[in-house]
């Protein structure tokens, strides 16, 4: 997931080889690629994914309307998709999905109907249909472009049911999000054979997912209990974290190492009683100012002695030292645990 595709045809099979090398593929019953953005797609990646054994491409137009997809701000046109899943049926695929939104800014009835039979005669054997999610602060919402009603989205929905029904598909897993339009659902449709596995154990949550990647989220699931690990949110940070976890570093690091990863968070919280806060004035530290904050931190703290100080901010483990804490650490030292801000 996440549009792989905007890696090159090197840097792909490089991905693909490292995980065949550390994970064991022999009883694999399904290889998934998003293959998103026709623009990210050409006939050297796909030779690339099916060297390694893809079984699925998914290809997510949106929409076969020019209009509706300049309105989205995408880049690419009804053709580059069309282009597209022609090097994909080229390439011989098992299955491919391809995804289709109704309630799009711009888009009608006829036009989500067009969309719909032309994807069907791509030959898809998965199509996904979603209900526009009206996340608040959204471009779309902001730029103030002719959404969809309830009304029209319900057409929609309601010519995509029989339409696929009467071209051999059937549904296979639906669910909701929240500010959908008109209240409604994605629903994935598949004819015989093809459906994904992976679509029905993320909804119900019958096996562990491990997410590499920023901001990735692994879901452990056993013993009747699902816990959830998230990565950092941007790359620099997931970078910097994965160098410092990295299980063959043994040298202790250098000051340079302890510059830290607040990004946009400017927030420092203790533990003291009630909670003390303080706010760091810089958004990127350098050693000095971490040895600044954490005598300030210190001087607050007065006589406290806390047995154990955990400090949201990675690179701060050594405050305890100003402290005096018996023990003192990061989150950054603290395998799957992440602030949540």
């Amino acid at each position: 997931g996440g549009t792989p595709t905007t890696l090159t045809a090197d840097q792909m099979d490089r991905l693909l080889t490292k995980l065949e090398q550390n994970f064991d593929f022999g009883g694999l019953a399904e290889l998934t690629i998003e293959a998103g953005r026709p623009d990210t797609i050409d006939e050297e990646k796909l030779r690339v994914l099916r060297a390694h054994n893809t079984t699925r491409v998914s290809i997510n137009p949106q929409t076969m309307e020019d209009n509706v997809l300049a309105a989205i701000g995408r880049r690419h046109t009804a053709d580059d998709i069309r282009r597209a899943m022609e090097q994909v049926r080229a390439a011989n695929f098992p299955h491919v999905n391809m995804d289709l939104i109704a309630g799009l800014p711009e888009d009608t009835p006829e036009g989500f109907a067009r969309s719909l039979d032309e994807v069907i005669s791509m030959g898809a054997d998965n199509i996904t249909v979603h209900t526009l999610s009206l996340k608040k602060g959204s471009r779309i919402m902001l730029e103030g472009s002719r959404i969809p009603g309830a009304d029209e989205v319900a057409q929609m929905l309601d010519y995509a049911d029989p339409t696929l029904r009467k071209h051999g598909f059937a549904p296979y897993y639906l669910y909701r999000q929240k500010y959908m339009s008109g209240s409604f659902e994605n629903v994935g449709w598949t004819k015989p054979g093809g459906t994904g596995l992976y679509n029905i154990y993320i909804m119900e949550e019958l096996h562990s997912i491990l997410s590499l990647g920023a901001g990735g989220s692994t879901k452990m699931v056993g013993g009747g209990l699902i816990r959830r690990a998230f990565n950092a949110k941007y790359p620099r940070e997931y970078i910097d974290l994965a160098r410092i976890h990295r299980p063959a570093r043994k040298a202790p690091r250098e000051p340079d190492g302890l510059r830290p990863l607040l990004r946009r968070t400017r927030r420092i919280t203790m533990n003291k009683s009630d909670f003390f806060t303080a706010d760091a004035v810089k958004p990127h530290f350098t050693y000095d100012d971490y040895c600044e904050s954490a005598d300030m931190i210190a001087s607050h703290l007065g006589d406290f002695r806390p047995e154990v100080l955990l400090v949201l901010g990675s690179g701060l483990g050594f405050l305890g030292d100003r402290v005096e804490a018996r023990t003192c650490v990061s989150y950054a030292d603290i395998p799957h645990f992440r602030a949540s801000t």
